[in-house]
């Protein structure tokens, strides 16, 4: 299996090991939450599945730090 992202803002972790049939897997995705606003992002996963790629979406909104 391999990950990719949309852009370097957006980081995919995924298992590096064969997932066997019948078994599960995680993809970790962080955000750059520096960048403030609303993001939309694709990440895309490949493997040797028969609905091979799969096309994920993150959506969010980063909001900026209000002073006390």
């Amino acid at each position: 299996m391999n990950v990719g992202a949309s852009c370097g803002c957006t980081v995919p972790d995924w298992p590096k090991d064969p997932i066997l049939p019948g078994k599960t897997g995680v993809i970790k995705v962080t955000y750059n939450t520096a960048i403030i606003g609303v993001f939309n992002k694709s990440i895309t996963v490949y493997s040797n599945a028969a609905n091979n790629p799969v096309g994920l979406i993150i959506k969010g909104n980063v909001n900026p730090v209000q002073a006390n």
